[in-house]
């Protein structure tokens, strides 16, 4: 765990900030759009359920093991956020850009899935539980294969605050994901470069917090918070000119 000692900055953020809100944001590095990307192909799954806004399948909280999935709005940008986009594996897995080992699954109980069971992060290999979809690749059911249950949320409205589960596949809105094409991504493979960078205020009174994208949230101009340091929204890679990436978007950065 790396560790910052910010003592003349205690008093600021003090006042300012009430140990609250940091000013420090997210930005892209001036060589953002022209890293070397890979041959993956990635995409949006986008939501129909609501015709003004799109709502994409999101990794909320980060691609540990159980994190639940969530709505986000879609950020289509030259950079965008890896835990929005997702690669249908030839084999039917989903696996997300932030961890190609990591995959959106469905348990299923001692004999099979159940209506209304919630979504999920785990691993790609898991033979416990469902891991494989079938797509057409434009907008159609994203079907859990080889059963009758389809990926939608729980209420009418796409929202952040929503669960995505598995119920039985009907041909409403709420039902049919685009497969928005992105192109190639960076997926991140090296995850043990990333760890928490603890903001420490002195050494006789430090602060136990992260450095935090609330609600993992990863956009240009996001303003960081502290926090528990216990979710991968708060994890950090240092590269070889001192800027400071964020695990959720790679091509973002840091900035005070």
């Amino acid at each position: 765990m790396k560790t910052f000692r910010f003592v003349t900055l205690a008093f600021l953020l003090q006042e300012i900030c009430g140990l609250q809100n940091i000013p420090l944001l997210l930005e892209e590095p001036a060589d953002a759009v022209v890293r070397n990307l890979q041959d993956t192909q990635y995409a949006f799954l986008v939501s129909n359920i609501d015709l003004n806004n799109d709502w994409c399948v999101t990794a909320t909280n980060g691609v540990n093991t159980d994190d639940r999935l969530g709505f986000r709005k879609c950020s289509f940008t030259l950079a965008p956020p890896l835990n929005q986009l997702w690669s249908l594996g030839s084999n039917g897995t989903m696996q997300s850009a932030l961890n190609p080992s990591k995959c959106m699954v469905v348990n299923k109980g001692a004999m099979n899935i159940f209506n209304g069971v919630k979504v999920h992060i785990g691993d790609c290999t898991d033979t416990t539980a469902l891991n494989q979809f079938v797509h057409n690749g434009t907008t159609d059911n994203l079907k859990v294969s080889n059963t009758t249950f389809c990926i939608t949320n729980r209420g009418r409205n796409a929202n952040k605050g929503d669960t995505i589960l598995a119920q039985t596949c009907k041909t409403k809105s709420k039902f049919l994901m685009t497969y928005k094409v992105f192109g190639s991504a960076p997926p991140v493979t090296n995850t043990t470069a990333f760890t928490y960078f603890k903001l420490q205020l002195s050494n006789s009174a430090p602060f136990p917090g992260c450095l935090t994208i609330p609600n993992g949230d990863a956009r240009k101009g996001k303003t960081l918070r502290l926090g528990t340091c216990n979710s991968s929204n708060q994890t950090w890679r240092l590269d070889e000119n001192g800027l400071l990436h964020s695990k959720f978007n790679d091509f973002l950065c840091i900035q005070a």
